[in-house]
């Protein structure tokens, strides 16, 4: 994730893959709930992390690593309030964290499914560039997303900390990882 500069004005960009918005793999189009994996086998200062996240917002569940990168559950997310008008009123959110935080930029941000906006198809978002094809570009996130927790679609957002006006220096500074979810999620730029 370090080395990924594939950003819509350095700053942002989003990746569909492919299925119906409106389903996942629930009734409420969300993903099947995340299993937790073993924590003891991340760094002892991404659990440090992982404790401070989880004093200011639960539950974050790690599920799984791929590479250097954990995925945490943020589990359901409300959307209301955004500044885009999204068709759904709630989503599951991930993200895709390098187990060396803080020493890595962009983050991925997640959602199941795939969250849309005025009607419009997946990944057509009126303030962003966005990667249609799961092959293309950063599509691979939002696919290993998907398939982990057995969901229809999913939608990746790549976001920088300077989005957020924040710097992380210690892993107990991913506790700031929900207002960065909030932020990419709401609509801020």
């Amino acid at each position: 994730m370090a080395g990924d500069d594939d950003q819509t004005d350095g700053n942002h960009a989003s990746t569909e893959v492919q299925g119906d918005a409106t389903t996942g793999g629930n009734k409420n189009g969300m993903a099947s709930a995340p299993t937790s994996m073993d924590e003891t086998n991340l760094p002892s200062d991404f659990q440090d992390g992982l404790e401070a996240v989880r004093e200011r917002y639960t539950p974050v569940v790690p599920i799984t690593t791929r590479g250097n990168d954990v995925l945490l559950s943020f589990s359901e997310w409300d959307l209301e309030g955004a500044n885009r008008n999204y068709d759904q009123d709630t989503c599951e959110a991930y993200m895709l964290v390098d187990s060396g935080f803080p020493s890595c930029d962009p983050h991925w941000i997640i959602t199941t499914p795939a969250v849309t906006v005025n009607g419009n198809q997946v990944g057509q978002f009126p303030d962003r560039s966005v990667f249609t094809k799961e092959h293309s570009s950063h599509g691979d996130k939002a696919e290993f997303v998907r398939k982990e927790v057995n969901a229809k679609s999913a939608l990746a957002f790549s976001w920088r900390w300077s989005k957020v006006d924040m710097t992380p220096t210690e892993p107990e500074h991913l506790k700031w990882a929900p207002t960065m979810i909030e932020s990419a999620l709401k609509g801020d730029n």
